[in-house]
């Protein structure tokens, strides 16, 4: 390829300037259709400084009709979840019935090493008469080991129980009763399984139907540019 200049163009021939033309504004790009390509500069050179008092803060007004919105809008929420408390204490109570299973089996399971049955059989079929014993004399020291730590966590529990009912105010036993509600509901609540759900709300602002020059602003906010042009 030459890096010589080429001759004048023919007659009748179009020429288009190939440097931007600043459009200053967008209703100027949209009104002005230069024939020569154009931009508008989105950025500015002002450094963002977020205020010291929000303006929601300034005046008496502003801060009247934040707290307005901000009752109103938590009032909702609180109806919405009132209305619905009985479904959420009847769903939480079948969580906490299946906790209890779910805890109690981990525990006997924990306490029973699962796996080391097969580990045995496994071993035994192979005729592997040494690790078969092997296998079986450290599953029973471990569960004999685990066996007393479950006795020992039983013992203490029950004394604290006999210490709380001989000691504690009456109100200990309701606030010991909510906390083990709670922790066994969210142990036997299903994985990913949100309770209760948030009140879905409208959106605050309406989507602008698409034009041609909102379709500009759109391609002119990405990341990759910091203005926008046209040809």
């Amino acid at each position: 390829m030459s890096s010589a200049p080429t001759g004048p163009p023919a007659d009748g021939a179009n020429v288009v300037p190939l440097r931007a033309v600043d459009a200053r504004t967008e209703v100027g790009l949209d009104q002005a259709r230069p024939a020569a390509p154009s931009y508008v500069d989105l950025t500015t050179g002002d450094a963002q400084r977020r205020p010291i008092i929000p303006e929601h803060w300034r005046t008496w007004e502003n801060a009247r009709r934040h707290v307005g919105l901000a009752a109103a809008r938590h009032g909702h929420r609180a109806a919405y979840h009132g209305v619905r408390s009985p479904a959420y204490f009847t769903r939480a109570l079948g969580f906490a019935v299946w906790g209890v299973i779910v805890t109690v089996t981990h525990l006997i399971a924990w306490w029973h090493i699962p796996g080391t049955t097969r580990l045995e059989w496994q071993a035994a079929a192979d005729g592997l008469l040494s690790d078969h014993l092997r296998l079986h004399r450290q599953g029973r020291e471990t569960r004999k080991a685990r066996g007393t730590i479950l006795a020992v966590c039983l013992v203490v529990l029950a004394a604290a129980l006999v210490a709380m009912a001989r000691y504690a105010p009456p109100w200990a036993w309701p606030v010991l009763g909510g906390v083990l509600f709670v922790a066994f509901a969210l142990a036997g609540r299903p994985q990913g399984k949100r309770s209760p759900a948030r009140p879905r709300y409208p959106p605050r602002y309406s989507r602008r139907p698409a034009t041609s020059s909102s379709a500009r602003s759109d391609r002119s906010a990405s990341p990759r540019s910091t203005g926008r042009s046209r040809t």
